[in-house]
């Protein structure tokens, strides 16, 4: 059997470290998943996850967003 599950997702990074082109941050997410009535018994009624990192980019990425065309 096939269900539609749908995750919402929401989430936050924070650059706090910068040396020699390098940025360091870290960040988290939050997913609320909506499943079907037929499989709440196995997950339960209201399906959570959270997730923590840690990131590593180059700083010429940061602005990236910034010169795309309609971000």
């Amino acid at each position: 059997a096939n269900f539609t599950v749908r995750a919402f997702t929401a989430g936050y990074t924070r650059d706090f470290w910068s040396h020699d082109g390098i940025l360091g941050g870290i960040g988290a997410n939050l997913t609320i998943y909506d499943i079907p009535a037929a499989i709440r018994p196995f997950y339960g009624t209201r399906p959570i996850g959270a997730s923590f990192f840690v990131r590593v980019r180059s700083a010429s990425d940061s602005h990236m967003a910034m010169n795309m065309p309609g971000m």
